[in-house]
């Protein structure tokens, strides 16, 4: 689930006519991405852990290769649908990536995620519906392939990194937010990255940078309450663009534990803080729907969510999409506004258009007293990780 980067600008804009409907399809049909749900009871979860549960053990069936496979899903109401995919021969291709990377992409099946959609009456019918109410399925759509990407040298760079991600106004202000209204919010056991890309780019260096500063602040602010209490709070890191040796640094320079693709998602519940900055799956909505029944994950630190049930279409190709849902568990939270730090110096550049969200306790917990000032940041241990 590498980080596409440029996901949170397209974001901004919205399909206004046929045509482009019409060529967004066309363009999901040939580069093998699922077409996304558009019909159906959008104040409902479609992702459910019973839904991937299904999923994840009827890939285990699937043969390596070989005319069409035929295959059986959860579709949105919960009953059992009949789905396939064609078995062609591996497809790889190679492009450069920044820093003149090379990186394969390769086209084999795996289990891929329909994000919900926003689509107005009068666009419906430009959609087949008939197999499009799927919201996990199996797909072809091109997966990066990196077993050995250029991160090996990073071991020697991990402090020249903090110190610059520290530096960043976008740090003081989440470090801010986070001294602020962390008091006010669910209790948090555990940060869960999705989709942060591989760390030979700099960019995933400081989004994971940021997950480590919230845990942090997080159990800083515990040692400091007047209970006393202290519990470790566990990062995960959920992205199959990881090579081998970015599990190992992730591990021994961050302490953050990679999970094998999917198992994030099993792993979200209540207590869970999310941080997921333009992914190339609709991670907004699958943590929200997962943990639905609980009221949604305690925080999230994601693309801004703006409520698009107004616009005619939302952007058919932007791959972790506005919800009702979305907008619903943003009601039950409070806010961190991150775009007055949003300049290329600043950090736009790694986090693009993104906001904080805490969501509110619903039972009352002591103050620790610590303020909200930035000044207090120095109060607190947050050299360690």
């Amino acid at each position: 689930m590498a980080n596409l980067g440029q996901g949170s600008e397209r974001a901004t804009g919205f399909l206004r006519t046929t045509a482009d409907i019409k060529h967004s399809i066309e363009w999901h049909a040939k580069f093998g991405f699922p077409l996304p749900i558009v019909a159906g009871h959008p104040d409902k979860p479609i992702f459910t852990r019973r839904h991937l549960e299904v999923a994840l053990e009827e890939f285990k069936k699937i043969p390596s290769r070989g005319g069409t496979w035929k295959y059986q899903v959860l579709d949105m109401n919960g009953s059992m649908a009949n789905c396939s995919i064609k078995l062609a021969p591996l497809k790889k291709r190679e492009r450069k990536s920044r820093n003149n990377r090379e990186v394969t992409f390769i086209s084999k099946p795996h289990v891929d995620y329909r994000p919900w959609v926003h689509v107005s009456k009068k666009y419906l019918e430009l959609f087949d519906d008939k197999n499009n109410k799927t919201p996990i399925v199996f797909s072809k759509r091109p997966r990066v392939v990196d077993e050995e990407c250029n991160c090996g040298w990073l071991s020697d760079t991990i402090q020249e990194a903090s110190e610059a991600w520290e530096d960043l106004p976008y740090h003081n202000a989440l470090v801010s937010y986070l001294l602020e209204h962390s008091d006010e919010m669910e209790q948090v056991d555990q940060i869960i990255c999705f989709g942060h890309g591989p760390l030979c780019e700099f960019r995933s260096q400081v989004q994971h940078l940021a997950a480590s500063t919230i845990r942090r602040v997080l159990l800083a602010k515990h040692k400091m309450s007047s209970t006393g209490f202290e519990k470790e709070i566990k990062i995960y890191a959920q992205d199959p663009a990881y090579c081998n040796n970015c599990k190992t640094l992730l591990k021994k320079q961050y302490n953050i534990e990679v999970l094998d693709d999917h198992d994030g998602f099993l792993q979200l519940n209540k207590n869970s803080f999310v941080v997921s900055i333009a992914p190339d799956v609709p991670v907004r909505q699958i943590a929200v729907d997962m943990t639905f029944d609980e009221g949604g994950p305690a925080g999230m630190l994601c693309t801004k969510i703006r409520d698009e049930s107004k616009e005619e279409v939302t952007m058919l190709d932007f791959a972790d999409p506005w919800s009702p849902r979305l907008e619903a568990y943003k009601k039950k939270c409070i806010v961190g506004n991150m775009n007055h730090v949003n300049s290329d110096a600043d950090g736009s550049y790694y986090f693009g258009s993104t906001e904080l969200y805490f969501k509110k306790r619903t039972t009352s917990s002591p103050s620790t007293g610590t303020g909200s000032s930035i000044e207090n940041i120095a109060q607190l241990n947050l050299s360690a990780n």
